[in-house]
């Protein structure tokens, strides 16, 4: 909220706007595996900024933006690159890099422990297990006792 309220105080992030990590210059994968992408599916050398689908924060403007240009917009089945990079195109969207982010999965998790202590990181995270939730709900919970304030 912090950074928010900042990129606010200084005229941005008020309307049109997404905030995340943003991925520029990523090519389709055209050879095999599972996001390749024939040159039918997407014709461009790379696809445009996008965020990936980890974690982002977005003005209330635009959800029902975003709705109303897929209506028109041929549907592409990488939501991410869909949603936050071909439909957000279209219709001009601002992107806010976060630039203090983690991410990381599952087996990072105990070797990431000693990184939790720059309270102004974001940690997103891909949780695949239920014990990996409540190791990173303790490693968090820990870091809140330190510091006396955390919000999740």
């Amino acid at each position: 909220m912090r950074h928010i309220e900042t990129l606010q105080g200084h005229g941005r992030m008020k309307t049109n706007t997404i905030l995340c990590d943003v991925w520029r210059h990523i090519y389709p994968q055209r050879g095999p595996g599972k996001w390749h992408i024939t040159e039918e599916e997407y014709a461009e050398a790379y696809y445009p900024p996008y965020c990936p689908g980890l974690g982002l924060v977005m003005t209330g403007d635009l959800p029902s933006k975003l709705f109303n240009e897929s209506l028109y917009e041929p549907y592409f089945w990488i939501d991410d690159v869909y949603f936050t990079g071909m439909l957000a195109k279209t219709i001009s969207v601002t992107f806010e890099q976060i630039g203090s982010t983690f991410h990381f999965g599952s087996e990072h998790l105990i070797k990431m422990e000693t990184q939790f202590s720059d309270e102004y990181k974001i940690i997103f995270y891909h949780i695949h297990n239920q014990n990996a939730y409540y190791q990173l709900w303790k490693m968090l919970q820990g870091r809140h006792e330190r510091r006396g304030q955390f919000v999740v």
